[in-house]
């Protein structure tokens, strides 16, 4: 199960956020009775902008789903816990285009215009390499968008 914004993917937390969402769940344990019954975590670490929690088994899950949304793991936070297929995705895109640099914006635009149904609004560009007769783009990447082209 995952730990999110309730504006996710729009906002996400970041690693700062997972630390203080975990010493807020850390709190919420504490604060049990010892004569209830003990949630254990298996894991907990942050990707793809959400804090991910590995619970030992479903009535924990179960039990932490219900306190996450009352959770102040600081003021104004408003979480909600997902399934992990909630997540996006990233699928990394390698492309080449003819010609000197210009503005990565007109890549993705490009792209977009050339492939109907290619949303590229999120894509983010991480490397650009200018060659003698182009550009090389080996780290491109997009936001689970691929399985929305058609091709």
């Amino acid at each position: 199960m995952a730990i999110v914004y309730e504006g996710y993917v729009d906002a996400q937390v970041s690693i700062d956020d997972s630390t203080n969402i975990q010493q807020a769940i850390g709190q919420l344990v504490d604060e049990l009775s010892e004569e209830r019954f003990t949630p254990r975590l298996i894991n907990m670490f942050w990707t793809n902008g959400a804090a991910v929690v590995v619970c030992q088994d479903e009535d924990i899950g179960d039990w932490l789903a219900s306190h996450i949304p009352t959770l102040r793991a600081w003021e104004d936070s408003r979480l909600k816990m997902v399934g992990l297929d909630a997540l996006p995705t990233y699928k990394r895109v390698v492309a080449w285009f003819p010609g000197p640099v210009e503005d990565t914006l007109c890549y993705l635009q490009r792209l977009r215009r050339l492939n109907r149904g290619l949303d590229t609004d999120k894509w983010r560009v991480y490397e650009c390499t200018e060659e003698p007769h182009g550009v090389h783009l080996p780290s491109l990447w997009t936001l689970s968008l691929l399985r929305h082209w058609r091709g």
